[in-house]
């Protein structure tokens, strides 16, 4: 099986880097006692590269390293010690104690920070190493900026390949695969056992191992050295919450091309009542003066249309603004009647529309009663 090499990193604050410090020292007897993963006959093995004797001394290394630079922890929670592990796989004919030793010299010349600690575990399967950071940089202490993102991640991940993994023949671990790209590198991986006539094919348990290869085929992907088109090499790079929020969508905009609404959008409920709605908001249809909202339908009116009589034919004529602009008009329940709800519009007008014919005879009205007031008081 081809060797690769494995690097992943973590944040540890203040609470737990005594605890870390004394897992990678073998401190906890319980922990060896109890764990399936640890062979304690083999702990006399490891190695201890950087760092205090013991894990008390670790820690307060850390608080001397931060006095001396004039660095604190401005939070409980804040992050004070990066753990970085390194790993080959089992069986590997790299040499330990000079592969992780060019690991710890990587990481602390790519990262900037002093090790606090590095310890080399040959007491397990596989053979690893843990490298405590202090993230202490220009007397600040930055563990979440040195660490940074997934696309920072990546980044690291191919710098610690090129400069340190690569020199010792270990090829770079293959991206977690998803759907589409998942099943391609399956079907690539079974393509390239017919080509070689492999005997697993008429095995009987090749069923088995076709179901094994299609749920994961990265590992199989590596054994055979199957290379990976790009596309399914690289995986999606994943958008943060402020990008989703602030992004503007795909395709044109079509807010702008949007078909006119002439009727209040809502919910409606029932057959009976398919011309109210439920709505806060309703729409009217853009105008020449302006975008008219209705917000609120029984607390706001939208803004009317200014008419002027033109003298060619004496019709009302929309007076044009030169920009439109978006106009609002809050009101209360109790000043408004039942009267000011326009169904067709899904508007509420600020008063019942009077037309001209009452006005007329409200006026005669008026001329009416003054004339026999003025009559009354010539008779006196």
């Amino acid at each position: 099986m081809s060797s690769q090499g494995f690097m992943r990193m973590k944040k540890l604050p203040s609470t737990t880097l005594l605890p870390a410090a004394r897992h990678n020292r073998r401190a906890i007897a319980t922990e060896n006692a109890r764990s399936l993963r640890i062979d304690c006959s083999s702990s006399h093995r490891n190695i201890v590269l950087r760092g205090p004797d013991t894990p008390e001394a670790v820690v307060q290394f850390a608080k001397d390293l931060m006095a001396a630079g004039g660095a604190r922890l401005v939070r409980k929670d804040a992050v004070a010690c990066v753990e970085i592990v390194f790993s080959l796989p089992v069986r590997s004919e790299v040499d330990p104690a000079s592969y992780f030793t060019a690991c710890t010299e990587w990481a602390e010349a790519h990262f900037g920070c002093p090790v606090l600690s590095s310890d080399i575990h040959l007491d397990e399967a596989q053979p690893h190493c843990h490298v405590l950071l202090l993230p202490m940089v220009d007397g600040r202490m930055r563990g979440s900026s040195l660490v940074g993102d997934r696309q920072k991640l990546a980044e690291h991940h191919e710098r610690f390949h090129a400069d340190v993994a690569s020199k010792f023949g270990l090829l770079r671990p293959p991206r977690r695969l998803q759907g589409n790209a998942k099943a391609q590198a399956a079907a690539l991986v079974i393509d390239a056992l017919k080509r070689r006539g492999d005997l697993v094919l008429g095995s009987k348990v090749w069923p088995e191992i076709r179901d094994m290869i299609e749920a994961d085929p990265v590992s199989m992907v590596t054994a055979l050295q199957v290379s990976l088109p790009p596309p399914l090499g690289r995986a999606k790079r994943s958008r943060t919450f402020t990008q989703i929020m602030i992004s503007k969508g795909k395709g044109p905009s079509r807010e702008r091309d949007a078909v006119p609404l002439t009727k209040a959008v809502g919910f409606q409920i029932g057959d009976k009542d398919k011309d109210r709605s439920l709505s806060c908001v309703g729409l009217a249809a853009p105008s020449a003066s302006g975008i008219h909202l209705a917000i609120g339908a029984s607390k706001a009116a939208a803004v009317r249309e200014s008419t002027t009589p033109t003298p060619a034919s004496g019709k009302s004529a929309p007076l044009v603004d030169a920009e439109p602009r978006l106009a609002f008009t809050r009101g209360r329940d109790e000043a408004t009647g039942a009267a000011c709800w326009d169904g067709d519009t899904g508007e509420i007008n600020p008063r019942p529309a009077v037309s001209r014919e009452l006005k007329a005879c409200a006026q005669r009205s008026v001329d009416e009663a003054l004339a026999a007031l003025s009559r009354r008081r010539c008779l006196i």
